[in-house]
């Protein structure tokens, strides 16, 4: 039988009643702040709904869709400040076939296709209490295999294409604290420069996955995390920044190796070489802070308790 907090600290001489009571408060204020803070969602295909990508053409009254058929997102949120973004993003993409520029001519595969998204480009706003969130993206999509060789050279294209200022919104729900669903759709156009002429045309991308968040209880890390969002630089170094975010978290979860260290020796080299050219003295600071409380916290002497990380190792 389920009992609540107030009946079992009446069991309590008055003596032990204030310290259970403050006891308790400080575990609730942990786990409310706990699930306040900013969380790093490690995404996949959901296997039971399909996602795919549509690519429409007007002038060749032309219109595909390719099935995704692998999808690895990070995505962050944050209740607290109503922020989110991708921090990595990747698809292996069925091929398209595309029109042929020859009339009468078979239609040309592109090959698979990768979608990436350009770290540092993505930005928007999150929303705790609906869970949806938009964003402003840029991605890649490229088509390197020896079928989409032939389709650029028959097209006069290169290899990535690039897609910015896309829009994605979409839903994160929590079934647990621990598992959910994370939907989207990025949608946007533009115009397609080819050998024979420039063609407007326009894509949507439906996205459905399933996660188990990575949260960020860590508070070392909570505090580098912090300190790299709040840095003011460009797209390029912040993208930079947010890949050694991503080397840290899978140096976290083989902890005891020594790679973590390694890792933000390295993140430390780099803003160093930075102060004061693409990162203000102010944030380096705070960068270097947040790196080198997260490599005492690594310490061979330290317990493996500190380290832990979403219950990874």
């Amino acid at each position: 039988m389920l009992t609540s907090a107030a009946a079992i600290i009446r069991r309590f001489p008055s003596s032990r009643q204030a310290t259970i009571a403050s006891t308790l408060a400080v575990v609730l204020m942990s786990t409310a702040q706990s699930w306040a803070a900013p969380r790093l969602i490690d995404a996949q295909n959901d296997p039971e709904i399909s996602s795919s990508f549509t690519l429409d053409i007007p002038a060749f009254a032309f219109q595909r869709a390719a099935m995704i058929t692998q999808t690895e997102i990070r995505f962050r949120i944050d209740p607290q400040t109503t922020e989110a973004g991708f921090v990595s993003y990747y698809q292996d993409v069925d091929e398209l076939f595309m029109p042929n520029p020859v009339q009468g001519e078979a239609d040309i595969s592109t090959g698979p296709l990768v979608i990436q998204i350009i770290p540092g480009f993505s930005s928007g706003s999150y929303d705790e209490e609906t869970g949806v969130f938009s964003t402003v993206d840029t991605f890649s999509v490229s088509f390197d295999s020896e079928l989409g060789d032939a389709f650029a050279s028959i097209y006069g294209i290169e290899s990535p294409q690039i897609l910015p200022d896309v829009v994605s919104s979409g839903i994160v729900v929590f079934d647990t604290r621990r598992t959910g669903t994370l939907n989207l759709a990025w949608i946007g156009s533009d115009l397609l420069a080819t050998s024979f002429g420039d063609f407007p045309f326009s894509y949507t991308c439906n996205v459905n996955t399933k996660f188990v968040p990575v949260l960020v209880t860590n508070v070392e890390f909570a505090a580098l995390d912090g300190a790299i969002h709040a840095t003011e630089t460009d797209p390029t170094t912040k993208g930079e920044l947010l890949g050694s975010l991503n080397d840290v978290i899978e140096a976290m979860a083989s902890a005891g190796d020594g790679s973590l260290i390694a890792v933000l020796d390295s993140f430390i080299d780099f803003v160093e070489q930075q102060r004061g050219d693409t990162i203000y003295d102010v944030d380096a600071d705070a960068l270097v802070e947040a790196a080198e409380s997260m490599i005492d916290a690594a310490q061979p002497n330290t317990s493996s308790k500190e380290l832990i990380f979403s219950g990874r190792r």
